[in-house]
């Protein structure tokens, strides 16, 4: 019986191919790999977490990776995605990041085909691709059976209040396929509708705003760091929801910090505002949520004294 599903797996994984996507092995940090550019001065942030069930991954598409995602095994949401907005670095391609398989330029994620992350389910059961979401096809069933062991999936979400709710916007990318690679439920929290609305409506418009004005000097590079605080509460009894939606930047122009600013949503049907605060202010509130001292930025994103 077990070879059976092992042989299943591997026609299935096989045949939904293709993104990539790379998950760091334990010892492994973002600030020692190549995923580290996607953080500012490669610097990994402190005090977001502590369990031993999380997860860092080089989210990676087509055979290129675009951002980083620290994702957490146990609840099932991502924690953060680390982003580059404005000027993005290039995706990294190489067999050593993103495995080593033919990709298949027809396979796209997107909002009707969201994808999650083979790696997630064990060592060498499948290549370093997202994958297709599987359904409850018959022939599916085995892998999306191993999949929801270890992160969330479409069926999650079927006939809740909650929405699949991007860390890493699409609409902060420009590269067609940095845009598709957002569209992983490994990127993913659950959000309330009308609030995933209004942090797309307020958020986004003020960031690109925030970034224009604000900074105090050019930001042609934006490193953004945007995560969720789990709640006790779950979705479907597997999916944590989030108490609230969190978010900072911190403008780099020549590599030299030129600002910053961070935001704040609540999971709350009847919250109608964003809450705009500067990033140390953001840091000691998810330090008082988080119970634990928060970094974001490698000196507070400022120049060393």
């Amino acid at each position: 019986m077990a070879t059976t599903i092992f042989l299943c797996l591997a026609i299935l994984v096989s045949l939904l191919g293709v993104g990539l996507a790379k998950v760091l092995n334990q010892n492994q940090r973002f600030d020692n790999n190549n995923c580290g550019r996607f953080l500012y001065r490669g610097f990994e942030p402190n005090g977001l977490h502590r369990d031993k069930t999380i997860a860092r991954i080089c989210q990676c598409y087509q055979g290129a990776d675009y951002f980083a995602t620290m994702y957490d095994r146990n609840r099932l949401i991502a924690l953060y995605s680390a982003y580059v907005y404005g000027t993005q670095p290039a995706g990294g391609r190489g067999q050593n990041l993103c495995g080593d398989r033919i990709v298949n330029d027809t396979y796209t994620c997107g909002r009707g085909r969201w994808c999650i992350e083979p790696e997630l389910i064990a060592e060498n059961i499948a290549q370093r691709n997202m994958e297709e979401c599987p359904g409850n096809r018959p022939e599916q069933k085995p892998w999306l059976d191993k999949v929801k062991g270890s992160q969330a999936v479409d069926q999650d979400y079927i006939g809740t209040q909650y929405t699949r709710a991007h860390l890493n916007p699409n609409g902060h990318n420009t590269v067609t396929d940095a845009k598709a690679a957002t569209f992983t439920l490994t990127n993913a929290v659950p959000q309330i509708q009308t609030l995933n609305e209004l942090w797309a409506k307020q958020y986004e418009n003020k960031m690109q705003y925030f970034i224009k004005y604000v900074a105090s000097g050019p930001c042609p590079s934006a490193y953004v760091l945007t995560g969720a605080i789990p709640s006790n509460n779950k979705m479907n009894e597997r999916v944590t929801i989030p108490s609230s939606i969190w978010s900072a930047f911190c403008c780099v122009n020549n590599g030299n910090p030129t600002g910053s600013m961070a935001f704040w949503l609540e999971n709350d049907p009847n919250v109608t505002n964003i809450e705009i605060m500067t990033l140390r202010n953001l840091q000691n509130k998810l330090g008082r949520r988080l119970k634990a001292q928060v970094t974001l930025f490698q000196n507070n994103c400022e120049m060393p004294a």
